[in-house]
């Protein structure tokens, strides 16, 4: 039911977009842990997150900084992906809808 090509191209699209989105991913999700441990994660040694420069968010992870441009073509980007991912459960909501358990 669920189209898993499509499910994978766009995560093969999001990571060739966003080269650094997955350890940003763990940086944010995880960002206790740079902060106990600078000396792995950030060799400056402050731990700091932010907006170092406009409209680019940027954190230190594994000893490099990582970035994201938070734009309106960023957000046109990864529009476009989310919406071909989610494209891949478009058969199976209907098989679901179908079924009743959709409303």
């Amino acid at each position: 039911m669920i189209q898993l090509d499509k499910t994978k191209k766009a995560r093969k699209k999001l990571e060739e977009t966003f080269p650094d989105i997955e350890e940003l991913r763990h940086a944010v999700a995880h960002r206790g842990e740079n902060e106990a441990h600078t000396e792995i994660h950030d060799p400056t040694g402050y731990g700091l997150a932010g907006f170092r420069e406009p409209d680019r968010f940027s954190i230190h992870h594994k000893g490099k900084l990582r970035g994201l441009d938070i734009t309106e073509a960023s957000l046109v980007l990864i529009t476009a992906i989310v919406d071909e991912f989610l494209s891949a459960f478009e058969l199976a909501a209907v098989q679901l809808e179908q079924q009743g358990h959709l409303e």
